[in-house]
């Protein structure tokens, strides 16, 4: 929609690549280029950790309350129940966590989806057989009659 220098950019890319191929034919015509608007991989980055941190910290509560539950001196419950129920904490809050940014992530993902994020080029099927162009150099100043077969 060319709202915002990001779209102007991909326009003025994408144009230069389809005049480059109109002219040389190298390359590809390009019908259309995907903007890219949010931080989805950066999403993807912090779901992943705050996921493996979850899972980490749910192995320390397991091995501290299963040391809990083994105990049998009475001066050493206190010290595992405690570090188990700091570990449970922060397991519940990593697996919150992760599950907003998962969540947040797939939103970011499906609006850099959306038709506003997209840069169409126009293409019509029928080509022009002729061209005029003005031609000029030092001493010379002519009309360049082209025609394409």
């Amino acid at each position: 929609d060319g709202s915002n220098q990001r779209s102007l950019d991909a326009m003025i890319h994408l144009l230069a690549n389809n005049i480059i191929f109109d002219l040389t034919g190298q390359g590809t015509r390009l019908t259309e280029k995907q903007l890219t608007a949010y931080p989805v991989t950066i999403g993807l980055i912090a779901t992943a950790a705050t996921g493996i941190a979850a899972t980490v910290t749910h192995f320390s509560y397991k091995n501290h309350y299963d040391k809990y539950k083994e105990v049998s001196a009475l001066g050493e419950f206190d010290s595992h129940y405690d570090k188990a129920n700091h570990y449970r904490n922060a397991r519940n809050i990593l697996l919150g966590a992760t599950g907003v940014f998962a969540l947040t992530t797939f939103i970011l993902f499906v609006s850099d989806q959306s038709p506003s994020n997209e840069v169409i080029a126009y293409h019509s099927i029928e080509k022009s057989t002729w061209a005029l162009n003005p031609c000029y150099s030092k001493n010379i100043i002519g009309l360049n009659l082209t025609f394409r077969f």
